[in-house]
């Protein structure tokens, strides 16, 4: 465990440097939820709220960025190379979408680099109102 804590120090670092502390790409964010899933599968999560005290990560970002690993959507979007979101609010917007409407927005948007969170949270805002008019 300590040498992936030392690896994500390393990673945040690096990143800080270049001025976004979580990266600047899909890739940035998918390793950096790597390495957060390896720490918390090895570890009891009394450490986890140590580590996140200590990198200065909320718990609720550290939870975020297991949610986006644990995506298979995502996880099979990035395998194919596709365009994601830069940002990882933009990839947890899109991972806690339920299956429906994560196959409607898709079907009616492109998803790119730029893609903003806030675009994504309009799109499933709008989509879960015309639902519960349809109900």
């Amino acid at each position: 465990m300590t040498a992936l804590l030392t690896q994500l120090q390393s990673v945040l670092l690096k990143n800080s440097v270049r001025g976004v502390r979580f990266g600047t790409t899909s890739e940035d964010v998918f390793q950096l939820a790597y390495l957060m899933s390896a720490i918390s599968n090895s570890s009891p999560k009394s450490a986890i709220k140590k580590i996140c005290k200590e990198l200065n990560i909320h718990e609720k970002v550290w939870l975020k960025f297991l949610r986006i690993v644990n995506d298979s959507r995502l996880n099979t979007m990035r395998d194919l190379n596709q365009n994601l979101p830069n940002s990882y609010t933009a990839l947890y917007a899109l991972a806690v979408m339920d299956d429906e409407e994560f196959a409607a927005f898709m079907y009616e948007n492109e998803l790119n680099s730029d893609t903003p969170s806030r675009a994504i949270l309009d799109w499933t805002r709008h989509y879960r109102s015309l639902c519960q008019l349809a109900n």
